[in-house]
Order: structure tokens, then sequence, then C-alpha cells
């Protein structure tokens, strides 16, 4: 199956050639879930991200299927 992935903040920087108003399209497995898909993307933190799937936030246990639009973003920091 195939998930559209779009990165914000900085982390476009991370992936060469990433053009932010294409996004990524991604192949995964049919049984494929968010930490599957975070797994395969090349990001220097992924542990410091948060992934929505439909506008919803979602664990990194979510399900995905074929079509989905993913968006990844930076947790963010602060003090």
């Amino acid at each position: 199956m195939k998930v559209q992935v779009k990165l914000f903040g900085t982390l476009g920087r991370e992936v060469s050639n990433y053009n932010h108003d294409q996004g990524l399209t991604i192949a995964i497995d049919e049984d494929a879930d968010v930490k599957d898909l975070v797994g395969l993307l090349p990001l220097s933190k992924p542990k410091e991200i948060i992934v929505s799937v439909g506008g919803r936030v979602v664990k990194a246990d979510h399900k995905l299927k074929n079509e989905d639009v993913v968006y990844v973003f930076q947790s963010v920091h602060g003090g």
C-alpha cells in the first residue's frame, strides 16, 4: 500500500530533495503501523516527533490504511 507523508518544521531538511508541496509517497506493507513508517523515514531524532493521520494525533501502534495522509511534526520544546 502507499501513504502520503508531509513533514513539518525543519524535518523536511533531513530528507534530500523533499518538496513540501508534494510530500513523500511511501510504499509500505499492508499491515504497517506508524512505528513501521517512522522507521523508514531518514529522521535524526524519530522519537521527538508527533504523527497525525486524518487530522488526529495517533500513537506508534496506529495501523495505517492505503492512501492515508500522514503529517509528521516536530515536538515543541521550550523553557
